[in-house]
């Protein structure tokens, strides 16, 4: 089976679509309008959305992989896609932010990272301001804003970063959905 290759639209502010490799399994299932989990960044999991699908790709680049096809149909039509690429030259922005602007907020997904505690041994030493940090860590759900915003002064990026290498915590990056219904 060749290899096919989605040209997504991520929900930021950047003019160019990005290519992605589709796994095997999902290439008799992708169509252009649907909504795929891809890597953007380091870490940061978004919710894209296909806008074309092809069997090239680029030249000297990396290519990732797209990690999940989120629809079973196309939540926006091609038409739609043509549509928003207009709106963008028109109106000087980019192709991300007409997207963010165009989709209701349940359809846009994005990753949080969550700071968690690791198994730590029991001879690990912790200088004041890592332990701040690493109670508050084991007793509360935690990311680098609430983190921030508690701890307020005890909080320090060194005293992070240190508990980071000696491996006390880690990093997760989960995909949640912003949608809250109303009751």
């Amino acid at each position: 089976m060749a290899r096919l290759y989605a040209q997504v639209i991520l929900p930021l502010p950047l003019h160019d679509s990005y290519t992605y490799h589709v796994p095997e399994q999902w290439q008799d299932r992708i169509k252009p309008g649907q909504r795929v989990v891809v890597q953007f960044g380091v870490k940061k999991l978004y919710a894209a959305l296909v806008s074309s699908l092809s069997t090239t790709a680029p030249d000297d680049l990396e290519i990732k992989e797209v990690l999940e096809v989120l629809d079973e149909e196309p939540v926006v039509l091609p038409i739609n896609i043509e549509f928003w690429k207009w709106i963008a030259a028109y109106y000087c922005c980019s192709l991300g932010d007409v997207f963010r602007a165009a989709l209701p907020p349940g359809l846009k997904l994005e990753s949080k990272s969550k700071i968690v505690p690791d198994e730590t041994p029991p001879e690990l030493a912790l200088s004041s301001g890592e332990a701040v940090i690493f109670d508050y860590i084991q007793n509360n759900e935690a990311t680098l804003e609430s983190l921030q915003k508690k701890l307020g002064k005890g909080f320090s990026v060194p005293a992070l970063k240190s508990l980071l290498n000696k491996k006390a915590i880690r990093v997760e990056e989960q995909i949640g959905n912003r949608y809250k219904p109303k009751q």
